[in-house]
């Protein structure tokens, strides 16, 4: 049936933690830490959903071509004031 195919299975989990150090009414500092796909799973994307010319599919037809980003973790710091 058209347009019925499912893709694959996606699970992410994103983390953020951040914790205020306040050194009096109008300073503080904030830290911060943010995981992106935490688990590094690969979530695959990009299916190849082109028939061919010929009355049978290309051997590549159904096939992902690619994959989201893996795990990415970064770090910040905010100086309030």
């Amino acid at each position: 049936e058209r347009n019925s195919y499912e893709g694959a299975n996606y699970a992410g989990l994103n983390l953020r933690f951040s914790k205020r150090f306040g050194f009096d009414r109008r300073r503080a500092l904030l830290l911060q830490v943010e995981a992106f796909n935490a688990l590094n799973r690969t979530n695959l994307s990009g299916l190849n959903m082109t028939w061919g010319t010929a009355v049978a599919p290309r051997s590549t037809f159904g096939e992902f071509t690619s994959a989201n980003s893996p795990r990415q973790i970064q770090l910040g710091a905010k100086l309030e004031f």
